[in-house]
This record gives structure tokens, C-alpha cells and sequence, in this order.
């Protein structure tokens, strides 16, 4: 999915990429700069849920949109981006 999770006003991007000789699988979220350039500042392994894990865009703010990482009948997380710590944090989310 595509959004802006950073609040600068360029598109970033998470991915659910599944290995499918090895069966890992991840959520990685990539933040880009003006210069469209990318890197990966998240993965999070979620092999063992692959087959009933799905991403959505949360909007939080009025800049800025989240990931919600769901896991069907089994719960959510929010990735939302920390301004301050300049990171990505995991925050439970309920239904």
C-alpha cells in the first residue's frame, strides 16, 4: 500500500513480500524522499500468520496515514510513524 506515513508529503510504501521457497514472510514499510529514493526502516516477521494477514491504510492526523497490520479473527496493530523518535512504533489496536 501506498500513503504518507511520515507527514513530509511524499508517498511511502509498505508490502506484505512473501519468499515463497522458504515461506517468510514480512511487513516492511520504506519511507521515500523527494528524491523518490526508499529505504526500509521496518519489517516485521509475520510468517507464522501469512495466510490470514492483510495491510490497510489508517488515516492519524490530517498528514500523516498509518498501517494497520491485521490479523483476521486475531487481532490489529497500528505502525504509525513517531515524529519525534523518528521511528515506527507498534500500537494494539482494537476492533
Amino acid at each position: 500500500m501506498r500513503g504518507d506515513f511520515d507527514g513530509d508529503g511524499v508517498d511511502d510504501y509498505a508490502l506484505l513480500l512473501k519468499n515463497n521457497k522458504s515461506g517468510l514472510t514480512k511487513v516492511v514499510v520504506a519511507l521515500c524522499g523527494p528524491d523518490k529514493q526508499c529505504r526500509s526502516i521496518y519489517r516485521l516477521d509475520v510468517s507464522s500468520d501469512a495466510g490470514v494477514v492483510y495491510l490497510r491504510p489508517s488515516r492519524i492526523g490530517s498528514t500523516s496515514v498509518g498501517v494497520q497490520v491485521i490479523y483476521f479473527e486475531k487481532g490489529k496493530v497500528l505502525l504509525s510513524w513517531n515524529k519525534k523518535l523518528k521511528r515506527i512504533e507498534e500500537v494494539p489496536a482494537g476492533d
